[in-house]
């Protein structure tokens, strides 16, 4: 327990500006986390290019999903 009031009290100002402002870097991280899962399950795209677009068509699906 002492180890975590000592980190709380070395980030109390990032802590209370995270709580006080409603900005997230979470959709960026979500961006982040799906890309690297596209590259992991389809390991060896012949072209740069299809990985892109299907980067594309995944963010375009998950919009399409949210939407409906």
């Amino acid at each position: 327990m002492t180890i975590v009031i000592k980190t709380l009290r070395q980030n109390l100002e990032y802590v209370l500006n995270a709580s006080q402002f409603k900005y997230s870097n979470g959709a960026i991280e979500g961006i982040n986390r799906m890309i690297k899962q596209i590259q992991r399950t389809a390991f060896g795209f012949r072209n740069f290019d299809h990985m892109v677009y299907r980067i594309y068509y995944r963010q375009m699906a998950q919009k399409k999903n949210q939407v409906a």
